[in-house]
């Protein structure tokens, strides 16, 4: 067995799946099981214990390809990405061109500028945080003053109903 690594700096790295070694009359396979990463480098470790050497004389890697399509595809479309939090676009682009029967729909390939900061971007507003939690040593002497308000009280009534009593 083995386990796949992936790392930018190779210093620290991450686990990013597992590997399967076969041997068999004739060859051996190893298969990699691994999710989607985005990291420069990658690093197989192979768990042989005391069976024969593995000779690996090289690797495939494959992934998905992934393709964007724009409507108006020209000049002046911006891409903005990065936002962690933004909530998934919903386009009616996959449903017009399913719409748009067997036609071949042009496809023309465009290739993306430098990178830039996008200059509408405004960072959200800090969080609020309750008074409760900016000032608790008001909370807790409100909190003291009405217990000790509410035990008077109680001390009174106690007092009056065994006056009434006697």
């Amino acid at each position: 067995y083995g386990e796949v690594e992936t790392s930018n700096d190779q210093k620290s790295w991450d686990s990013a799946g597992n590997a399967s070694l076969a041997r068999y009359d004739g060859g051996e396979s190893l298969v990699v099981h691994t999710g989607e990463h985005r990291n420069r480098y990658w690093r197989l470790r192979i768990y042989n214990g005391d069976d024969q050497p593995v000779n690996v004389r090289g690797a495939r890697f494959l992934g998905l390809e992934r393709i964007l399509k724009f409507e108006f595809a020209g000049s002046g479309a911006m891409l903005y990405y990065g936002n962690k939090s933004a909530s998934p676009p919903v386009y009616d682009l996959a449903r017009r061109l399913a719409n748009s029967g067997p036609k071949e729909v042009p496809v023309t390939a465009v290739t993306l500028g430098p990178e830039q900061a996008n200059p509408g971007y405004r960072p959200p507003p800090p969080p609020v945080v309750p008074w409760t939690e900016r000032m608790p040593g008001l909370l807790y002497s409100i909190l003291a003053l009405v217990i000790g308000i509410l035990g008077f009280f109680t001390w009174r009534l106690i007092q009056s109903m065994s006056k009434g009593n006697s």
